[in-house]
C-alpha cells in the first residue's frame, strides 16, 4: 500500500487506517517501510485509537535521505 501526499498543496494529508485489532498480544508490532526525500517534506507519524483516547506512538519529520526506512512501532494490546 503506498500513500502519498505529493500534488503540492499546504498541509496536505494522507490516512491509512487499520480495522480495530482484537485480542492482540502484549508483543504486537507493527512493521512498515517509509519514503520521506525532498523538499518540504512533512510529518509521519502512527496514532493509537483506544475509544476516544487518540496517542501519537511514533512520528518522523522532515527528510530522511533518498532511500527506504523500515519502521516498527510497539503496539502492545
Amino acid at each position: 500500500m503506498i500513500v502519498a501526499t505529493n500534488n503540492g498543496t499546504i498541509d496536505e494529508r494522507a490516512h491509512l487506517l487499520s480495522p480495530p485489532l482484537q485480542q492482540s498480544s502484549a508483543t504486537c508490532e507493527l512493521t512498515f517501510y517509509y519514503h520521506m526525500s525532498g523538499a518540504n517534506v512533512g510529518r509521519l507519524e502512527v496514532l493509537l485509537i483506544e475509544g476516544l483516547q487518540e496517542s501519537r506512538v511514533w512520528s518522523v519529520e522532515g527528510t530522511q535521505s533518498n532511500r527506504w526506512h523500515k519502521g516498527v512501532v510497539k503496539i502492545g494490546r
